[in-house]
């Protein structure tokens, strides 16, 4: 008699359960559907970059987490804590008393699985009003093509990356572009920008940082002006790339020099 009731209440939580994430799974997939839909109405692009821009951002910043991996430990060994204590007091809020009930743990990592999912969601949309707020004066629809700030971000990125593996190696910064060419054969390419439509490169500038365990992220390639009206692309020394107007440029630079 026990059993039965035992089995029954662990039925009745399951079946609450699963008809909470089969409605929720429900609610996902008609938004997807109605963004693809509004997606499709504005522009064939847009869904094109919905769907393979994920592949693009992950060549980009996979090489940066793979330097940085002992930085995710903290957060994985905080979610195996908190697994456990979320279980228990799930068990506690759903069961309460009633020993012929039982929360399993499954239940308890697809909660905490939904709940890092709506966190993720949450920093994606904030990222999107951040970047629709950043582009409300330029053109919604431009060409495929990268523009001449985000080609520059991405050859100073891959300069940076070639400047770490040299200080890896070297335990130090190269003394010249000269020299980091010779290091890596890619990065002569690299250093000349296309500064305009006519495709005129100019090389970047090299500005080498003082120590290698400087604390604060200082300037090492600094861009010529691009387009038109021009921005400066700027790498700094924690892989970080930043374009930024000229005259905030030339602030920084003249800092530089009053420190050194």
């Amino acid at each position: 008699m026990n059993d039965e009731a035992k089995d029954s209440g662990e039925s009745s939580v399951s079946r609450g359960f699963f008809g909470f994430t089969r409605t929720l799974a429900k609610v996902i997939q008609w938004s997807v559907i109605a963004v693809a839909a509004v997606g499709i109405l504005a522009a064939f692009d847009i869904p094109r970059h919905l769907l393979t821009g994920w592949v693009e951002h992950l060549r980009n910043t996979l090489p940066d987490l793979a330097a940085k991996w002992p930085a995710l430990l903290p957060p994985l060994l905080c979610l195996a804590m908190a697994l456990p204590l979320a279980h228990r007091f799930l068990s506690w809020l759903a069961i309460g008393g009633r020993e012929n009930e039982r929360w399993k743990l499954s239940h308890s990592a697809s909660l905490v699985g939904l709940l890092l999912l709506g966190s993720a969601a949450a920093i994606a949309m904030s990222g999107i009003v951040h970047q629709l707020a950043w582009l409300s004066r330029r053109p919604l629809m431009e060409s495929s093509r990268p523009s001449l700030r985000m080609a520059a971000m991405i050859q100073i990125r891959d300069l940076l990356r070639v400047v770490e593996k040299f200080r890896e190696q070297h335990d130090r910064y190269p003394e010249s572009l000269a020299e980091l060419g010779s290091f890596d054969p890619e990065a002569k390419k690299l250093t000349w920008i296309v500064t305009g439509g006519g495709k005129v490169a100019e090389r970047v500038i090299y500005l080498k940082p003082a120590s290698i365990s400087q604390e604060a992220p200082a300037p090492v390639f600094v861009s010529a002006v691009l387009g038109n009206p021009g921005h400066v692309v700027i790498g700094f020394s924690d892989l970080s790339v930043t374009p930024m107007v000229p005259a905030k440029v030339d602030e920084i630079l003249n800092q530089l020099g009053n420190e050194h």
